[in-house]
């Protein structure tokens, strides 16, 4: 710590501000005359500004400020002199080299027998909140939320942020007023501030104007009372709304899938039993082979629409838990192998005996993309090659066939939910459940090029 020796110092603060303690703090400490004049001042001033102890001595506070700033520090300093007590100001600490540190100074007055000898203060660095305060200040401005601030008596200290355009509001007209004057046609709002001033941590969404928000409330709690409540709401008004049509959707699709598991299923039921019986009964079969086929189609069908709807309403959770591959795997070839003659399934090697991440779902990766290589296939006599190799963490399952083969630019796009094949032979539906299963279970799928034509498409899922 450096003293002018040129000038004299109380000696009632010798026995409090001792050197060593003051140069020790992180804040910079001075002691100034009644005109301003450093007197007294610790080593963090010279290591922020720059300047030597030697350049310090017999500079006026004011001088280590910028011009914009400095009338508030030399005001400042007045007023501790003539009004006798402590003042706080915010200014930019100007550097040797001219940089701006911005800085928040306090000071007090020193009195000597009675008289005002001096102030004495420190100054702390307020980079940080500068930097919090532009943060939130970049926040409040462009994302629809309001903090607010209560106090016990329920008058709002505080209110900014942009949800309050949505209800027509400016943050310094509700500064000053209750909580009830404010929000009176809405009396759950001051029900729940009055739960948190009690002490209860809350979380509630309210319409306000028909705007609806999602509001955390926080009691401010210091020795043991209440002295406010702070909190923040967002205005979730368009997500509410999303979640709305989604919910109605959801009924929709309800209603749809029981349509597709009871009525349509039971037709099929009749029909294909009876489509059957016929198949021997008439000259020329053709007509009822094609019946048969249409109606095991629209079978296959209903049961991938069902399961769609069932994992996008979430009646059926898809939680990954070890699943045995081998025979889920070996199960639907087979099945594929039943309903389809003319085709030709093949499994390379053997498949391995291994478990993957899946659920009780995983049977209908397989149907739908066995089901299309065989449905898209433009051959008399398709040829469908399945693989599954290990590779490190993973299990790779191939579903290859000799057909047409799919478009360079329609290799992500076929997965989409809105897809479907140019020759009209599917909805595509089938594909996007795949996708959605996969992605779920922590895989992945996409399509490559068969040799010498066709397609494989590539399953990797996670072993378990």
């Amino acid at each position: 710590m450096y003293t002018n020796t040129s000038a004299s110092t109380p000696a009632s603060l010798d026995p409090h501000l001792r050197a060593e303690v003051l140069d020790a703090l992180e804040e910079v400490y001075y002691f100034l005359s009644p005109e301003g004049d450093l007197l007294q001042w610790n080593d963090r001033v010279t290591e922020v500004t720059g300047y030597a102890d030697e350049e310090v001595e017999g500079m006026n506070a004011a001088e280590f400020f910028p011009a914009d700033h400095r009338d508030r520090v030399v005001e400042a300093v007045a007023t501790v002199a003539a009004e006798e007590r402590k003042v706080t100001v915010e200014a930019d600490y100007l550097t040797k080299d001219g940089r701006r540190l911005p800085y928040e100074f306090s000071g007090s007055p020193v009195f000597e027998d009675g008289t005002l000898s001096g102030v004495i203060g420190i100054g702390r660095d307020v980079s940080e909140r500068r930097r919090r305060e532009r943060l939130m200040e970049t926040v409040t401005n462009n994302v629809p939320i309001v903090l607010f601030g209560v106090d016990p008596d329920g008058v709002f200290t505080l209110a900014r942020g942009q949800g309050l355009e949505a209800l027509d509001l400016e943050g310094e007209e509700l500064v000053g007023h209750t909580v009830d004057e404010v929000y009176a046609d809405t009396p759950a709002v001051g029900e729940n501030i009055e739960r948190a001033l009690a002490g209860e941590r809350l979380r509630d969404t309210i319409e306000v104007d028909g705007r609806t928000f999602d509001t955390w409330y926080r009691p401010v709690v210091r020795g043991g009372d209440v002295e406010g409540v702070v909190g923040v709401s967002m205005d979730v008004t368009d997500r509410q709304t999303y979640e709305d049509r989604l919910e109605d959707t959801n009924e929709r699709l309800e209603v749809l899938n029981r349509m597709v598991r009871h009525d349509i299923r039971n037709d099929l039921a009749v029909l294909l039993p009876w489509a059957k019986a016929v198949r021997g009964q008439v000259d020329d079969e053709t007509n009822v082979e094609r019946v048969i086929d249409a109606a095991e189609h629209i079978k296959q069908l209903t049961e991938t629409a069902q399961e769609y709807v069932d994992v996008v309403t979430g009646n059926k959770t898809v939680d990954p838990e070890p699943t045995a591959l081998e025979p889920v795997l070996r199960e639907e070839i087979r099945l594929r192998r039943s309903m389809y003659e003319s085709a030709e399934f093949r499994v390379v090697e053997t498949i391995p005996d291994v478990s993957v991440a899946a659920n009780e779902l995983l049977p209908t990766v397989f149907r739908n993309l066995l089901n299309n290589a065989v449905q898209h296939n433009d051959t008399d006599s398709p040829t469908v090659t399945v693989r599954v190799t290990e590779v490190e963490e993973s299990v790779c399952i191939d579903v290859a066939d000799d057909g047409p083969g799919v478009a360079d630019d329609r290799t992500e796009e076929i997965f989409g939910k809105r897809e479907r094949f140019t020759d009209g032979s599917g909805s595509g539906i089938g594909l996007h459940l795949v996708y959605t299963l996969v992605d779920r279970y922590g895989g992945e799928v996409w399509v490559e090029d068969n040799d010498p034509r066709g397609a494989v498409f590539r399953v990797k899922l996670p072993a378990a």
